[in-house]
């Protein structure tokens, strides 16, 4: 075994192992790149750039002359500038200096996130073997670390190694494990983690290997998650086999499982993922296929997922289920689609979906057209979802209108309504304002009922003042 390509691959393995957000794409990175995502969280000293600058250029000694001189400064990247300076150490095969590096780092910085990377760089510096030195090793992350990268460079050696380690592995270090397995380019790899998929009892394990299965662009993958799907009597890997389909961008599989599976539970999670893939023209041929209301709403969904307001405004239009309609207007506004609705609204006769629409243009953050509602609307209920959509809405404009509404309103009702949206835009100084002013005993009693219920400083406030003047 090379022990500077070695080094090389513990030093990426621990990079995507260890980072948050740093997955599949971290391997294939250069390795300036791969350095800067570990270094992404704020500034380092011209010493510790230097040495980075030095290591991208595989100019070793210069590396160790700036790590060492950014360990001593003592600075917020100390414990780094350790490690990598024993890495630079290692390059140049100079494993006792490294050894001594490693040790000051864990000496004068315990609790760095860089003394688990150095000790699975301690493990090549040693010597004597992965094979030997794992089996010392307590820390299942740390053995995983070597096995990576050892996989990298001599699979023959790594593969019982990886065997043996998924064999005792928890829950978390098997996903991790199948995780390093799919990064492999060599056959055998796919073959463990199509055996993992396919015999595993853990249906957790089963989820996480098919997963990665979608990865694998090509044929036969596609049909190995067909036959598990086919295969599986648990409806979790099922619905995993669907993702990765998703992943791996089958759609004829997905609207198999959409048109064929009895389970409308799969069927809707099967539509998502075509949603999520854009696939406007089979979803539209679905919608109008589909018997099941559940589904066909899911459909719905599916084509906001895809951006298709035209089969949505078609849906409000020609569809006979009102609810499904209604479904197919809160699309729209998910879509922030509020010309398509103030037109809608203008255009529709029914009380109960211009309520729907009222209800859409909230999720649209439309208050100037809510404020027409509630003020024009000839069907109370409606006004009423308009005024409630109002206290949802996150505006400045709302929160003005409220006041003025509630001033102009001439029955109990409306003010009742509008004391209920000040509590849902969080809105204490109007509601306090009618407990001082509001000569109507029911509106005042529910202004005051509506305060106690509020977290809100301004509200805790004039409650305790009442108490005190009691």
């Amino acid at each position: 075994m090379k022990a500077k390509r070695l080094l090389t691959c513990i030093a990426i393995a621990t990079a995507a192992l260890a980072v948050p957000g740093v997955g599949h794409a971290a391997l294939d990175m250069e390795p300036r790149a791969w350095m800067d995502a570990l270094d992404e969280e704020g500034s380092r000293s011209d010493a510790y750039r230097a040495g980075r600058r030095a290591l991208d250029a595989e100019r070793w000694a210069d590396a160790i002359e700036s790590f060492s001189a950014a360990a001593a400064e003592g600075s917020a990247d100390a414990d780094g500038a350790l490690y990598w300076q024993a890495y630079a150490l290692a390059k140049l095969n100079r494993n006792a200096r490294a050894q001594l590096a490693i040790e000051e780092l864990r000496e004068r910085f315990p609790d760095s996130r860089w003394v688990d990377d150095a000790r699975a760089l301690e493990i090549e510096v040693q010597g004597g073997g992965l094979e030997t030195d794992l089996e010392a090793v307590e820390s299942e992350e740390l053995k995983l670390y070597a096995i990576h990268a050892l996989l990298q460079v001599e699979w023959e050696r790594a593969k019982p190694l990886l065997e043996k380690f998924m064999t005792g592995a928890s829950p978390e270090m098997m996903e991790r494990a199948l995780f390093v397995l799919s990064q492999s380019d060599h056959p055998e790899a796919r073959e463990m983690l199509i055996g993992v998929a396919r015999t595993s009892s853990d249906p957790e394990v089963v989820e996480q290997a098919v997963h990665l299965l979608g990865f694998y662009d090509d044929d036969e993958a596609r049909e190995l998650l067909r036959r598990i799907y086919a295969d599986s009597p648990h409806a979790e890997v099922r619905e995993a086999v669907l993702e990765a389909m998703m992943i791996a961008e089958d759609v004829p599989s997905l609207i198999s499982v959409a048109r064929t599976e009895p389970d409308e539970a799969l069927r809707g999670r099967a539509v998502e993922q075509l949603g999520i893939l854009e696939a406007v023209a089979e979803l539209r041929q679905l919608y109008g296929d589909e018997s099941s209301s559940e589904v066909r709403e899911q459909i719905l969904e599916a084509l906001m997922i895809a951006g298709d307001k035209e089969t949505l405004l078609s849906a409000i239009r020609d569809e006979p289920d009102l609810e499904l309609r209604g479904t197919a207007i809160e699309m729209l506004g998910l879509m922030d689609a509020r010309a398509e609705l103030r037109e809608l609204y203008r255009a529709e006769p029914s009380p109960e979906l211009r309520g729907y629409i009222a209800e859409a243009l909230m999720l649209a953050d439309d208050a100037d057209f809510l404020i027409e509602i509630a003020k024009t609307d000839d069907d109370p209920e409606v006004r009423g979802r308009a005024i409630e959509a109002l206290g949802l809405v996150d505006s400045e404009v709302a929160g003005k209108a409220l006041p003025e509404l509630y001033e102009q309103a001439d029955d109990v009702e409306t003010k009742l309504q509008i004391i209920e949206a000040f509590m849902l835009s969080d809105n204490a100084e109007p509601l306090i304002g009618i407990v001082r002013a509001e000569r109507n005993p029911e509106l005042r009693r529910a202004a005051l009922e509506t305060l106690s219920l509020m977290d809100s400083e301004a509200a805790t406030e004039f409650m305790l003042q009442i108490l005190e003047d009691e």
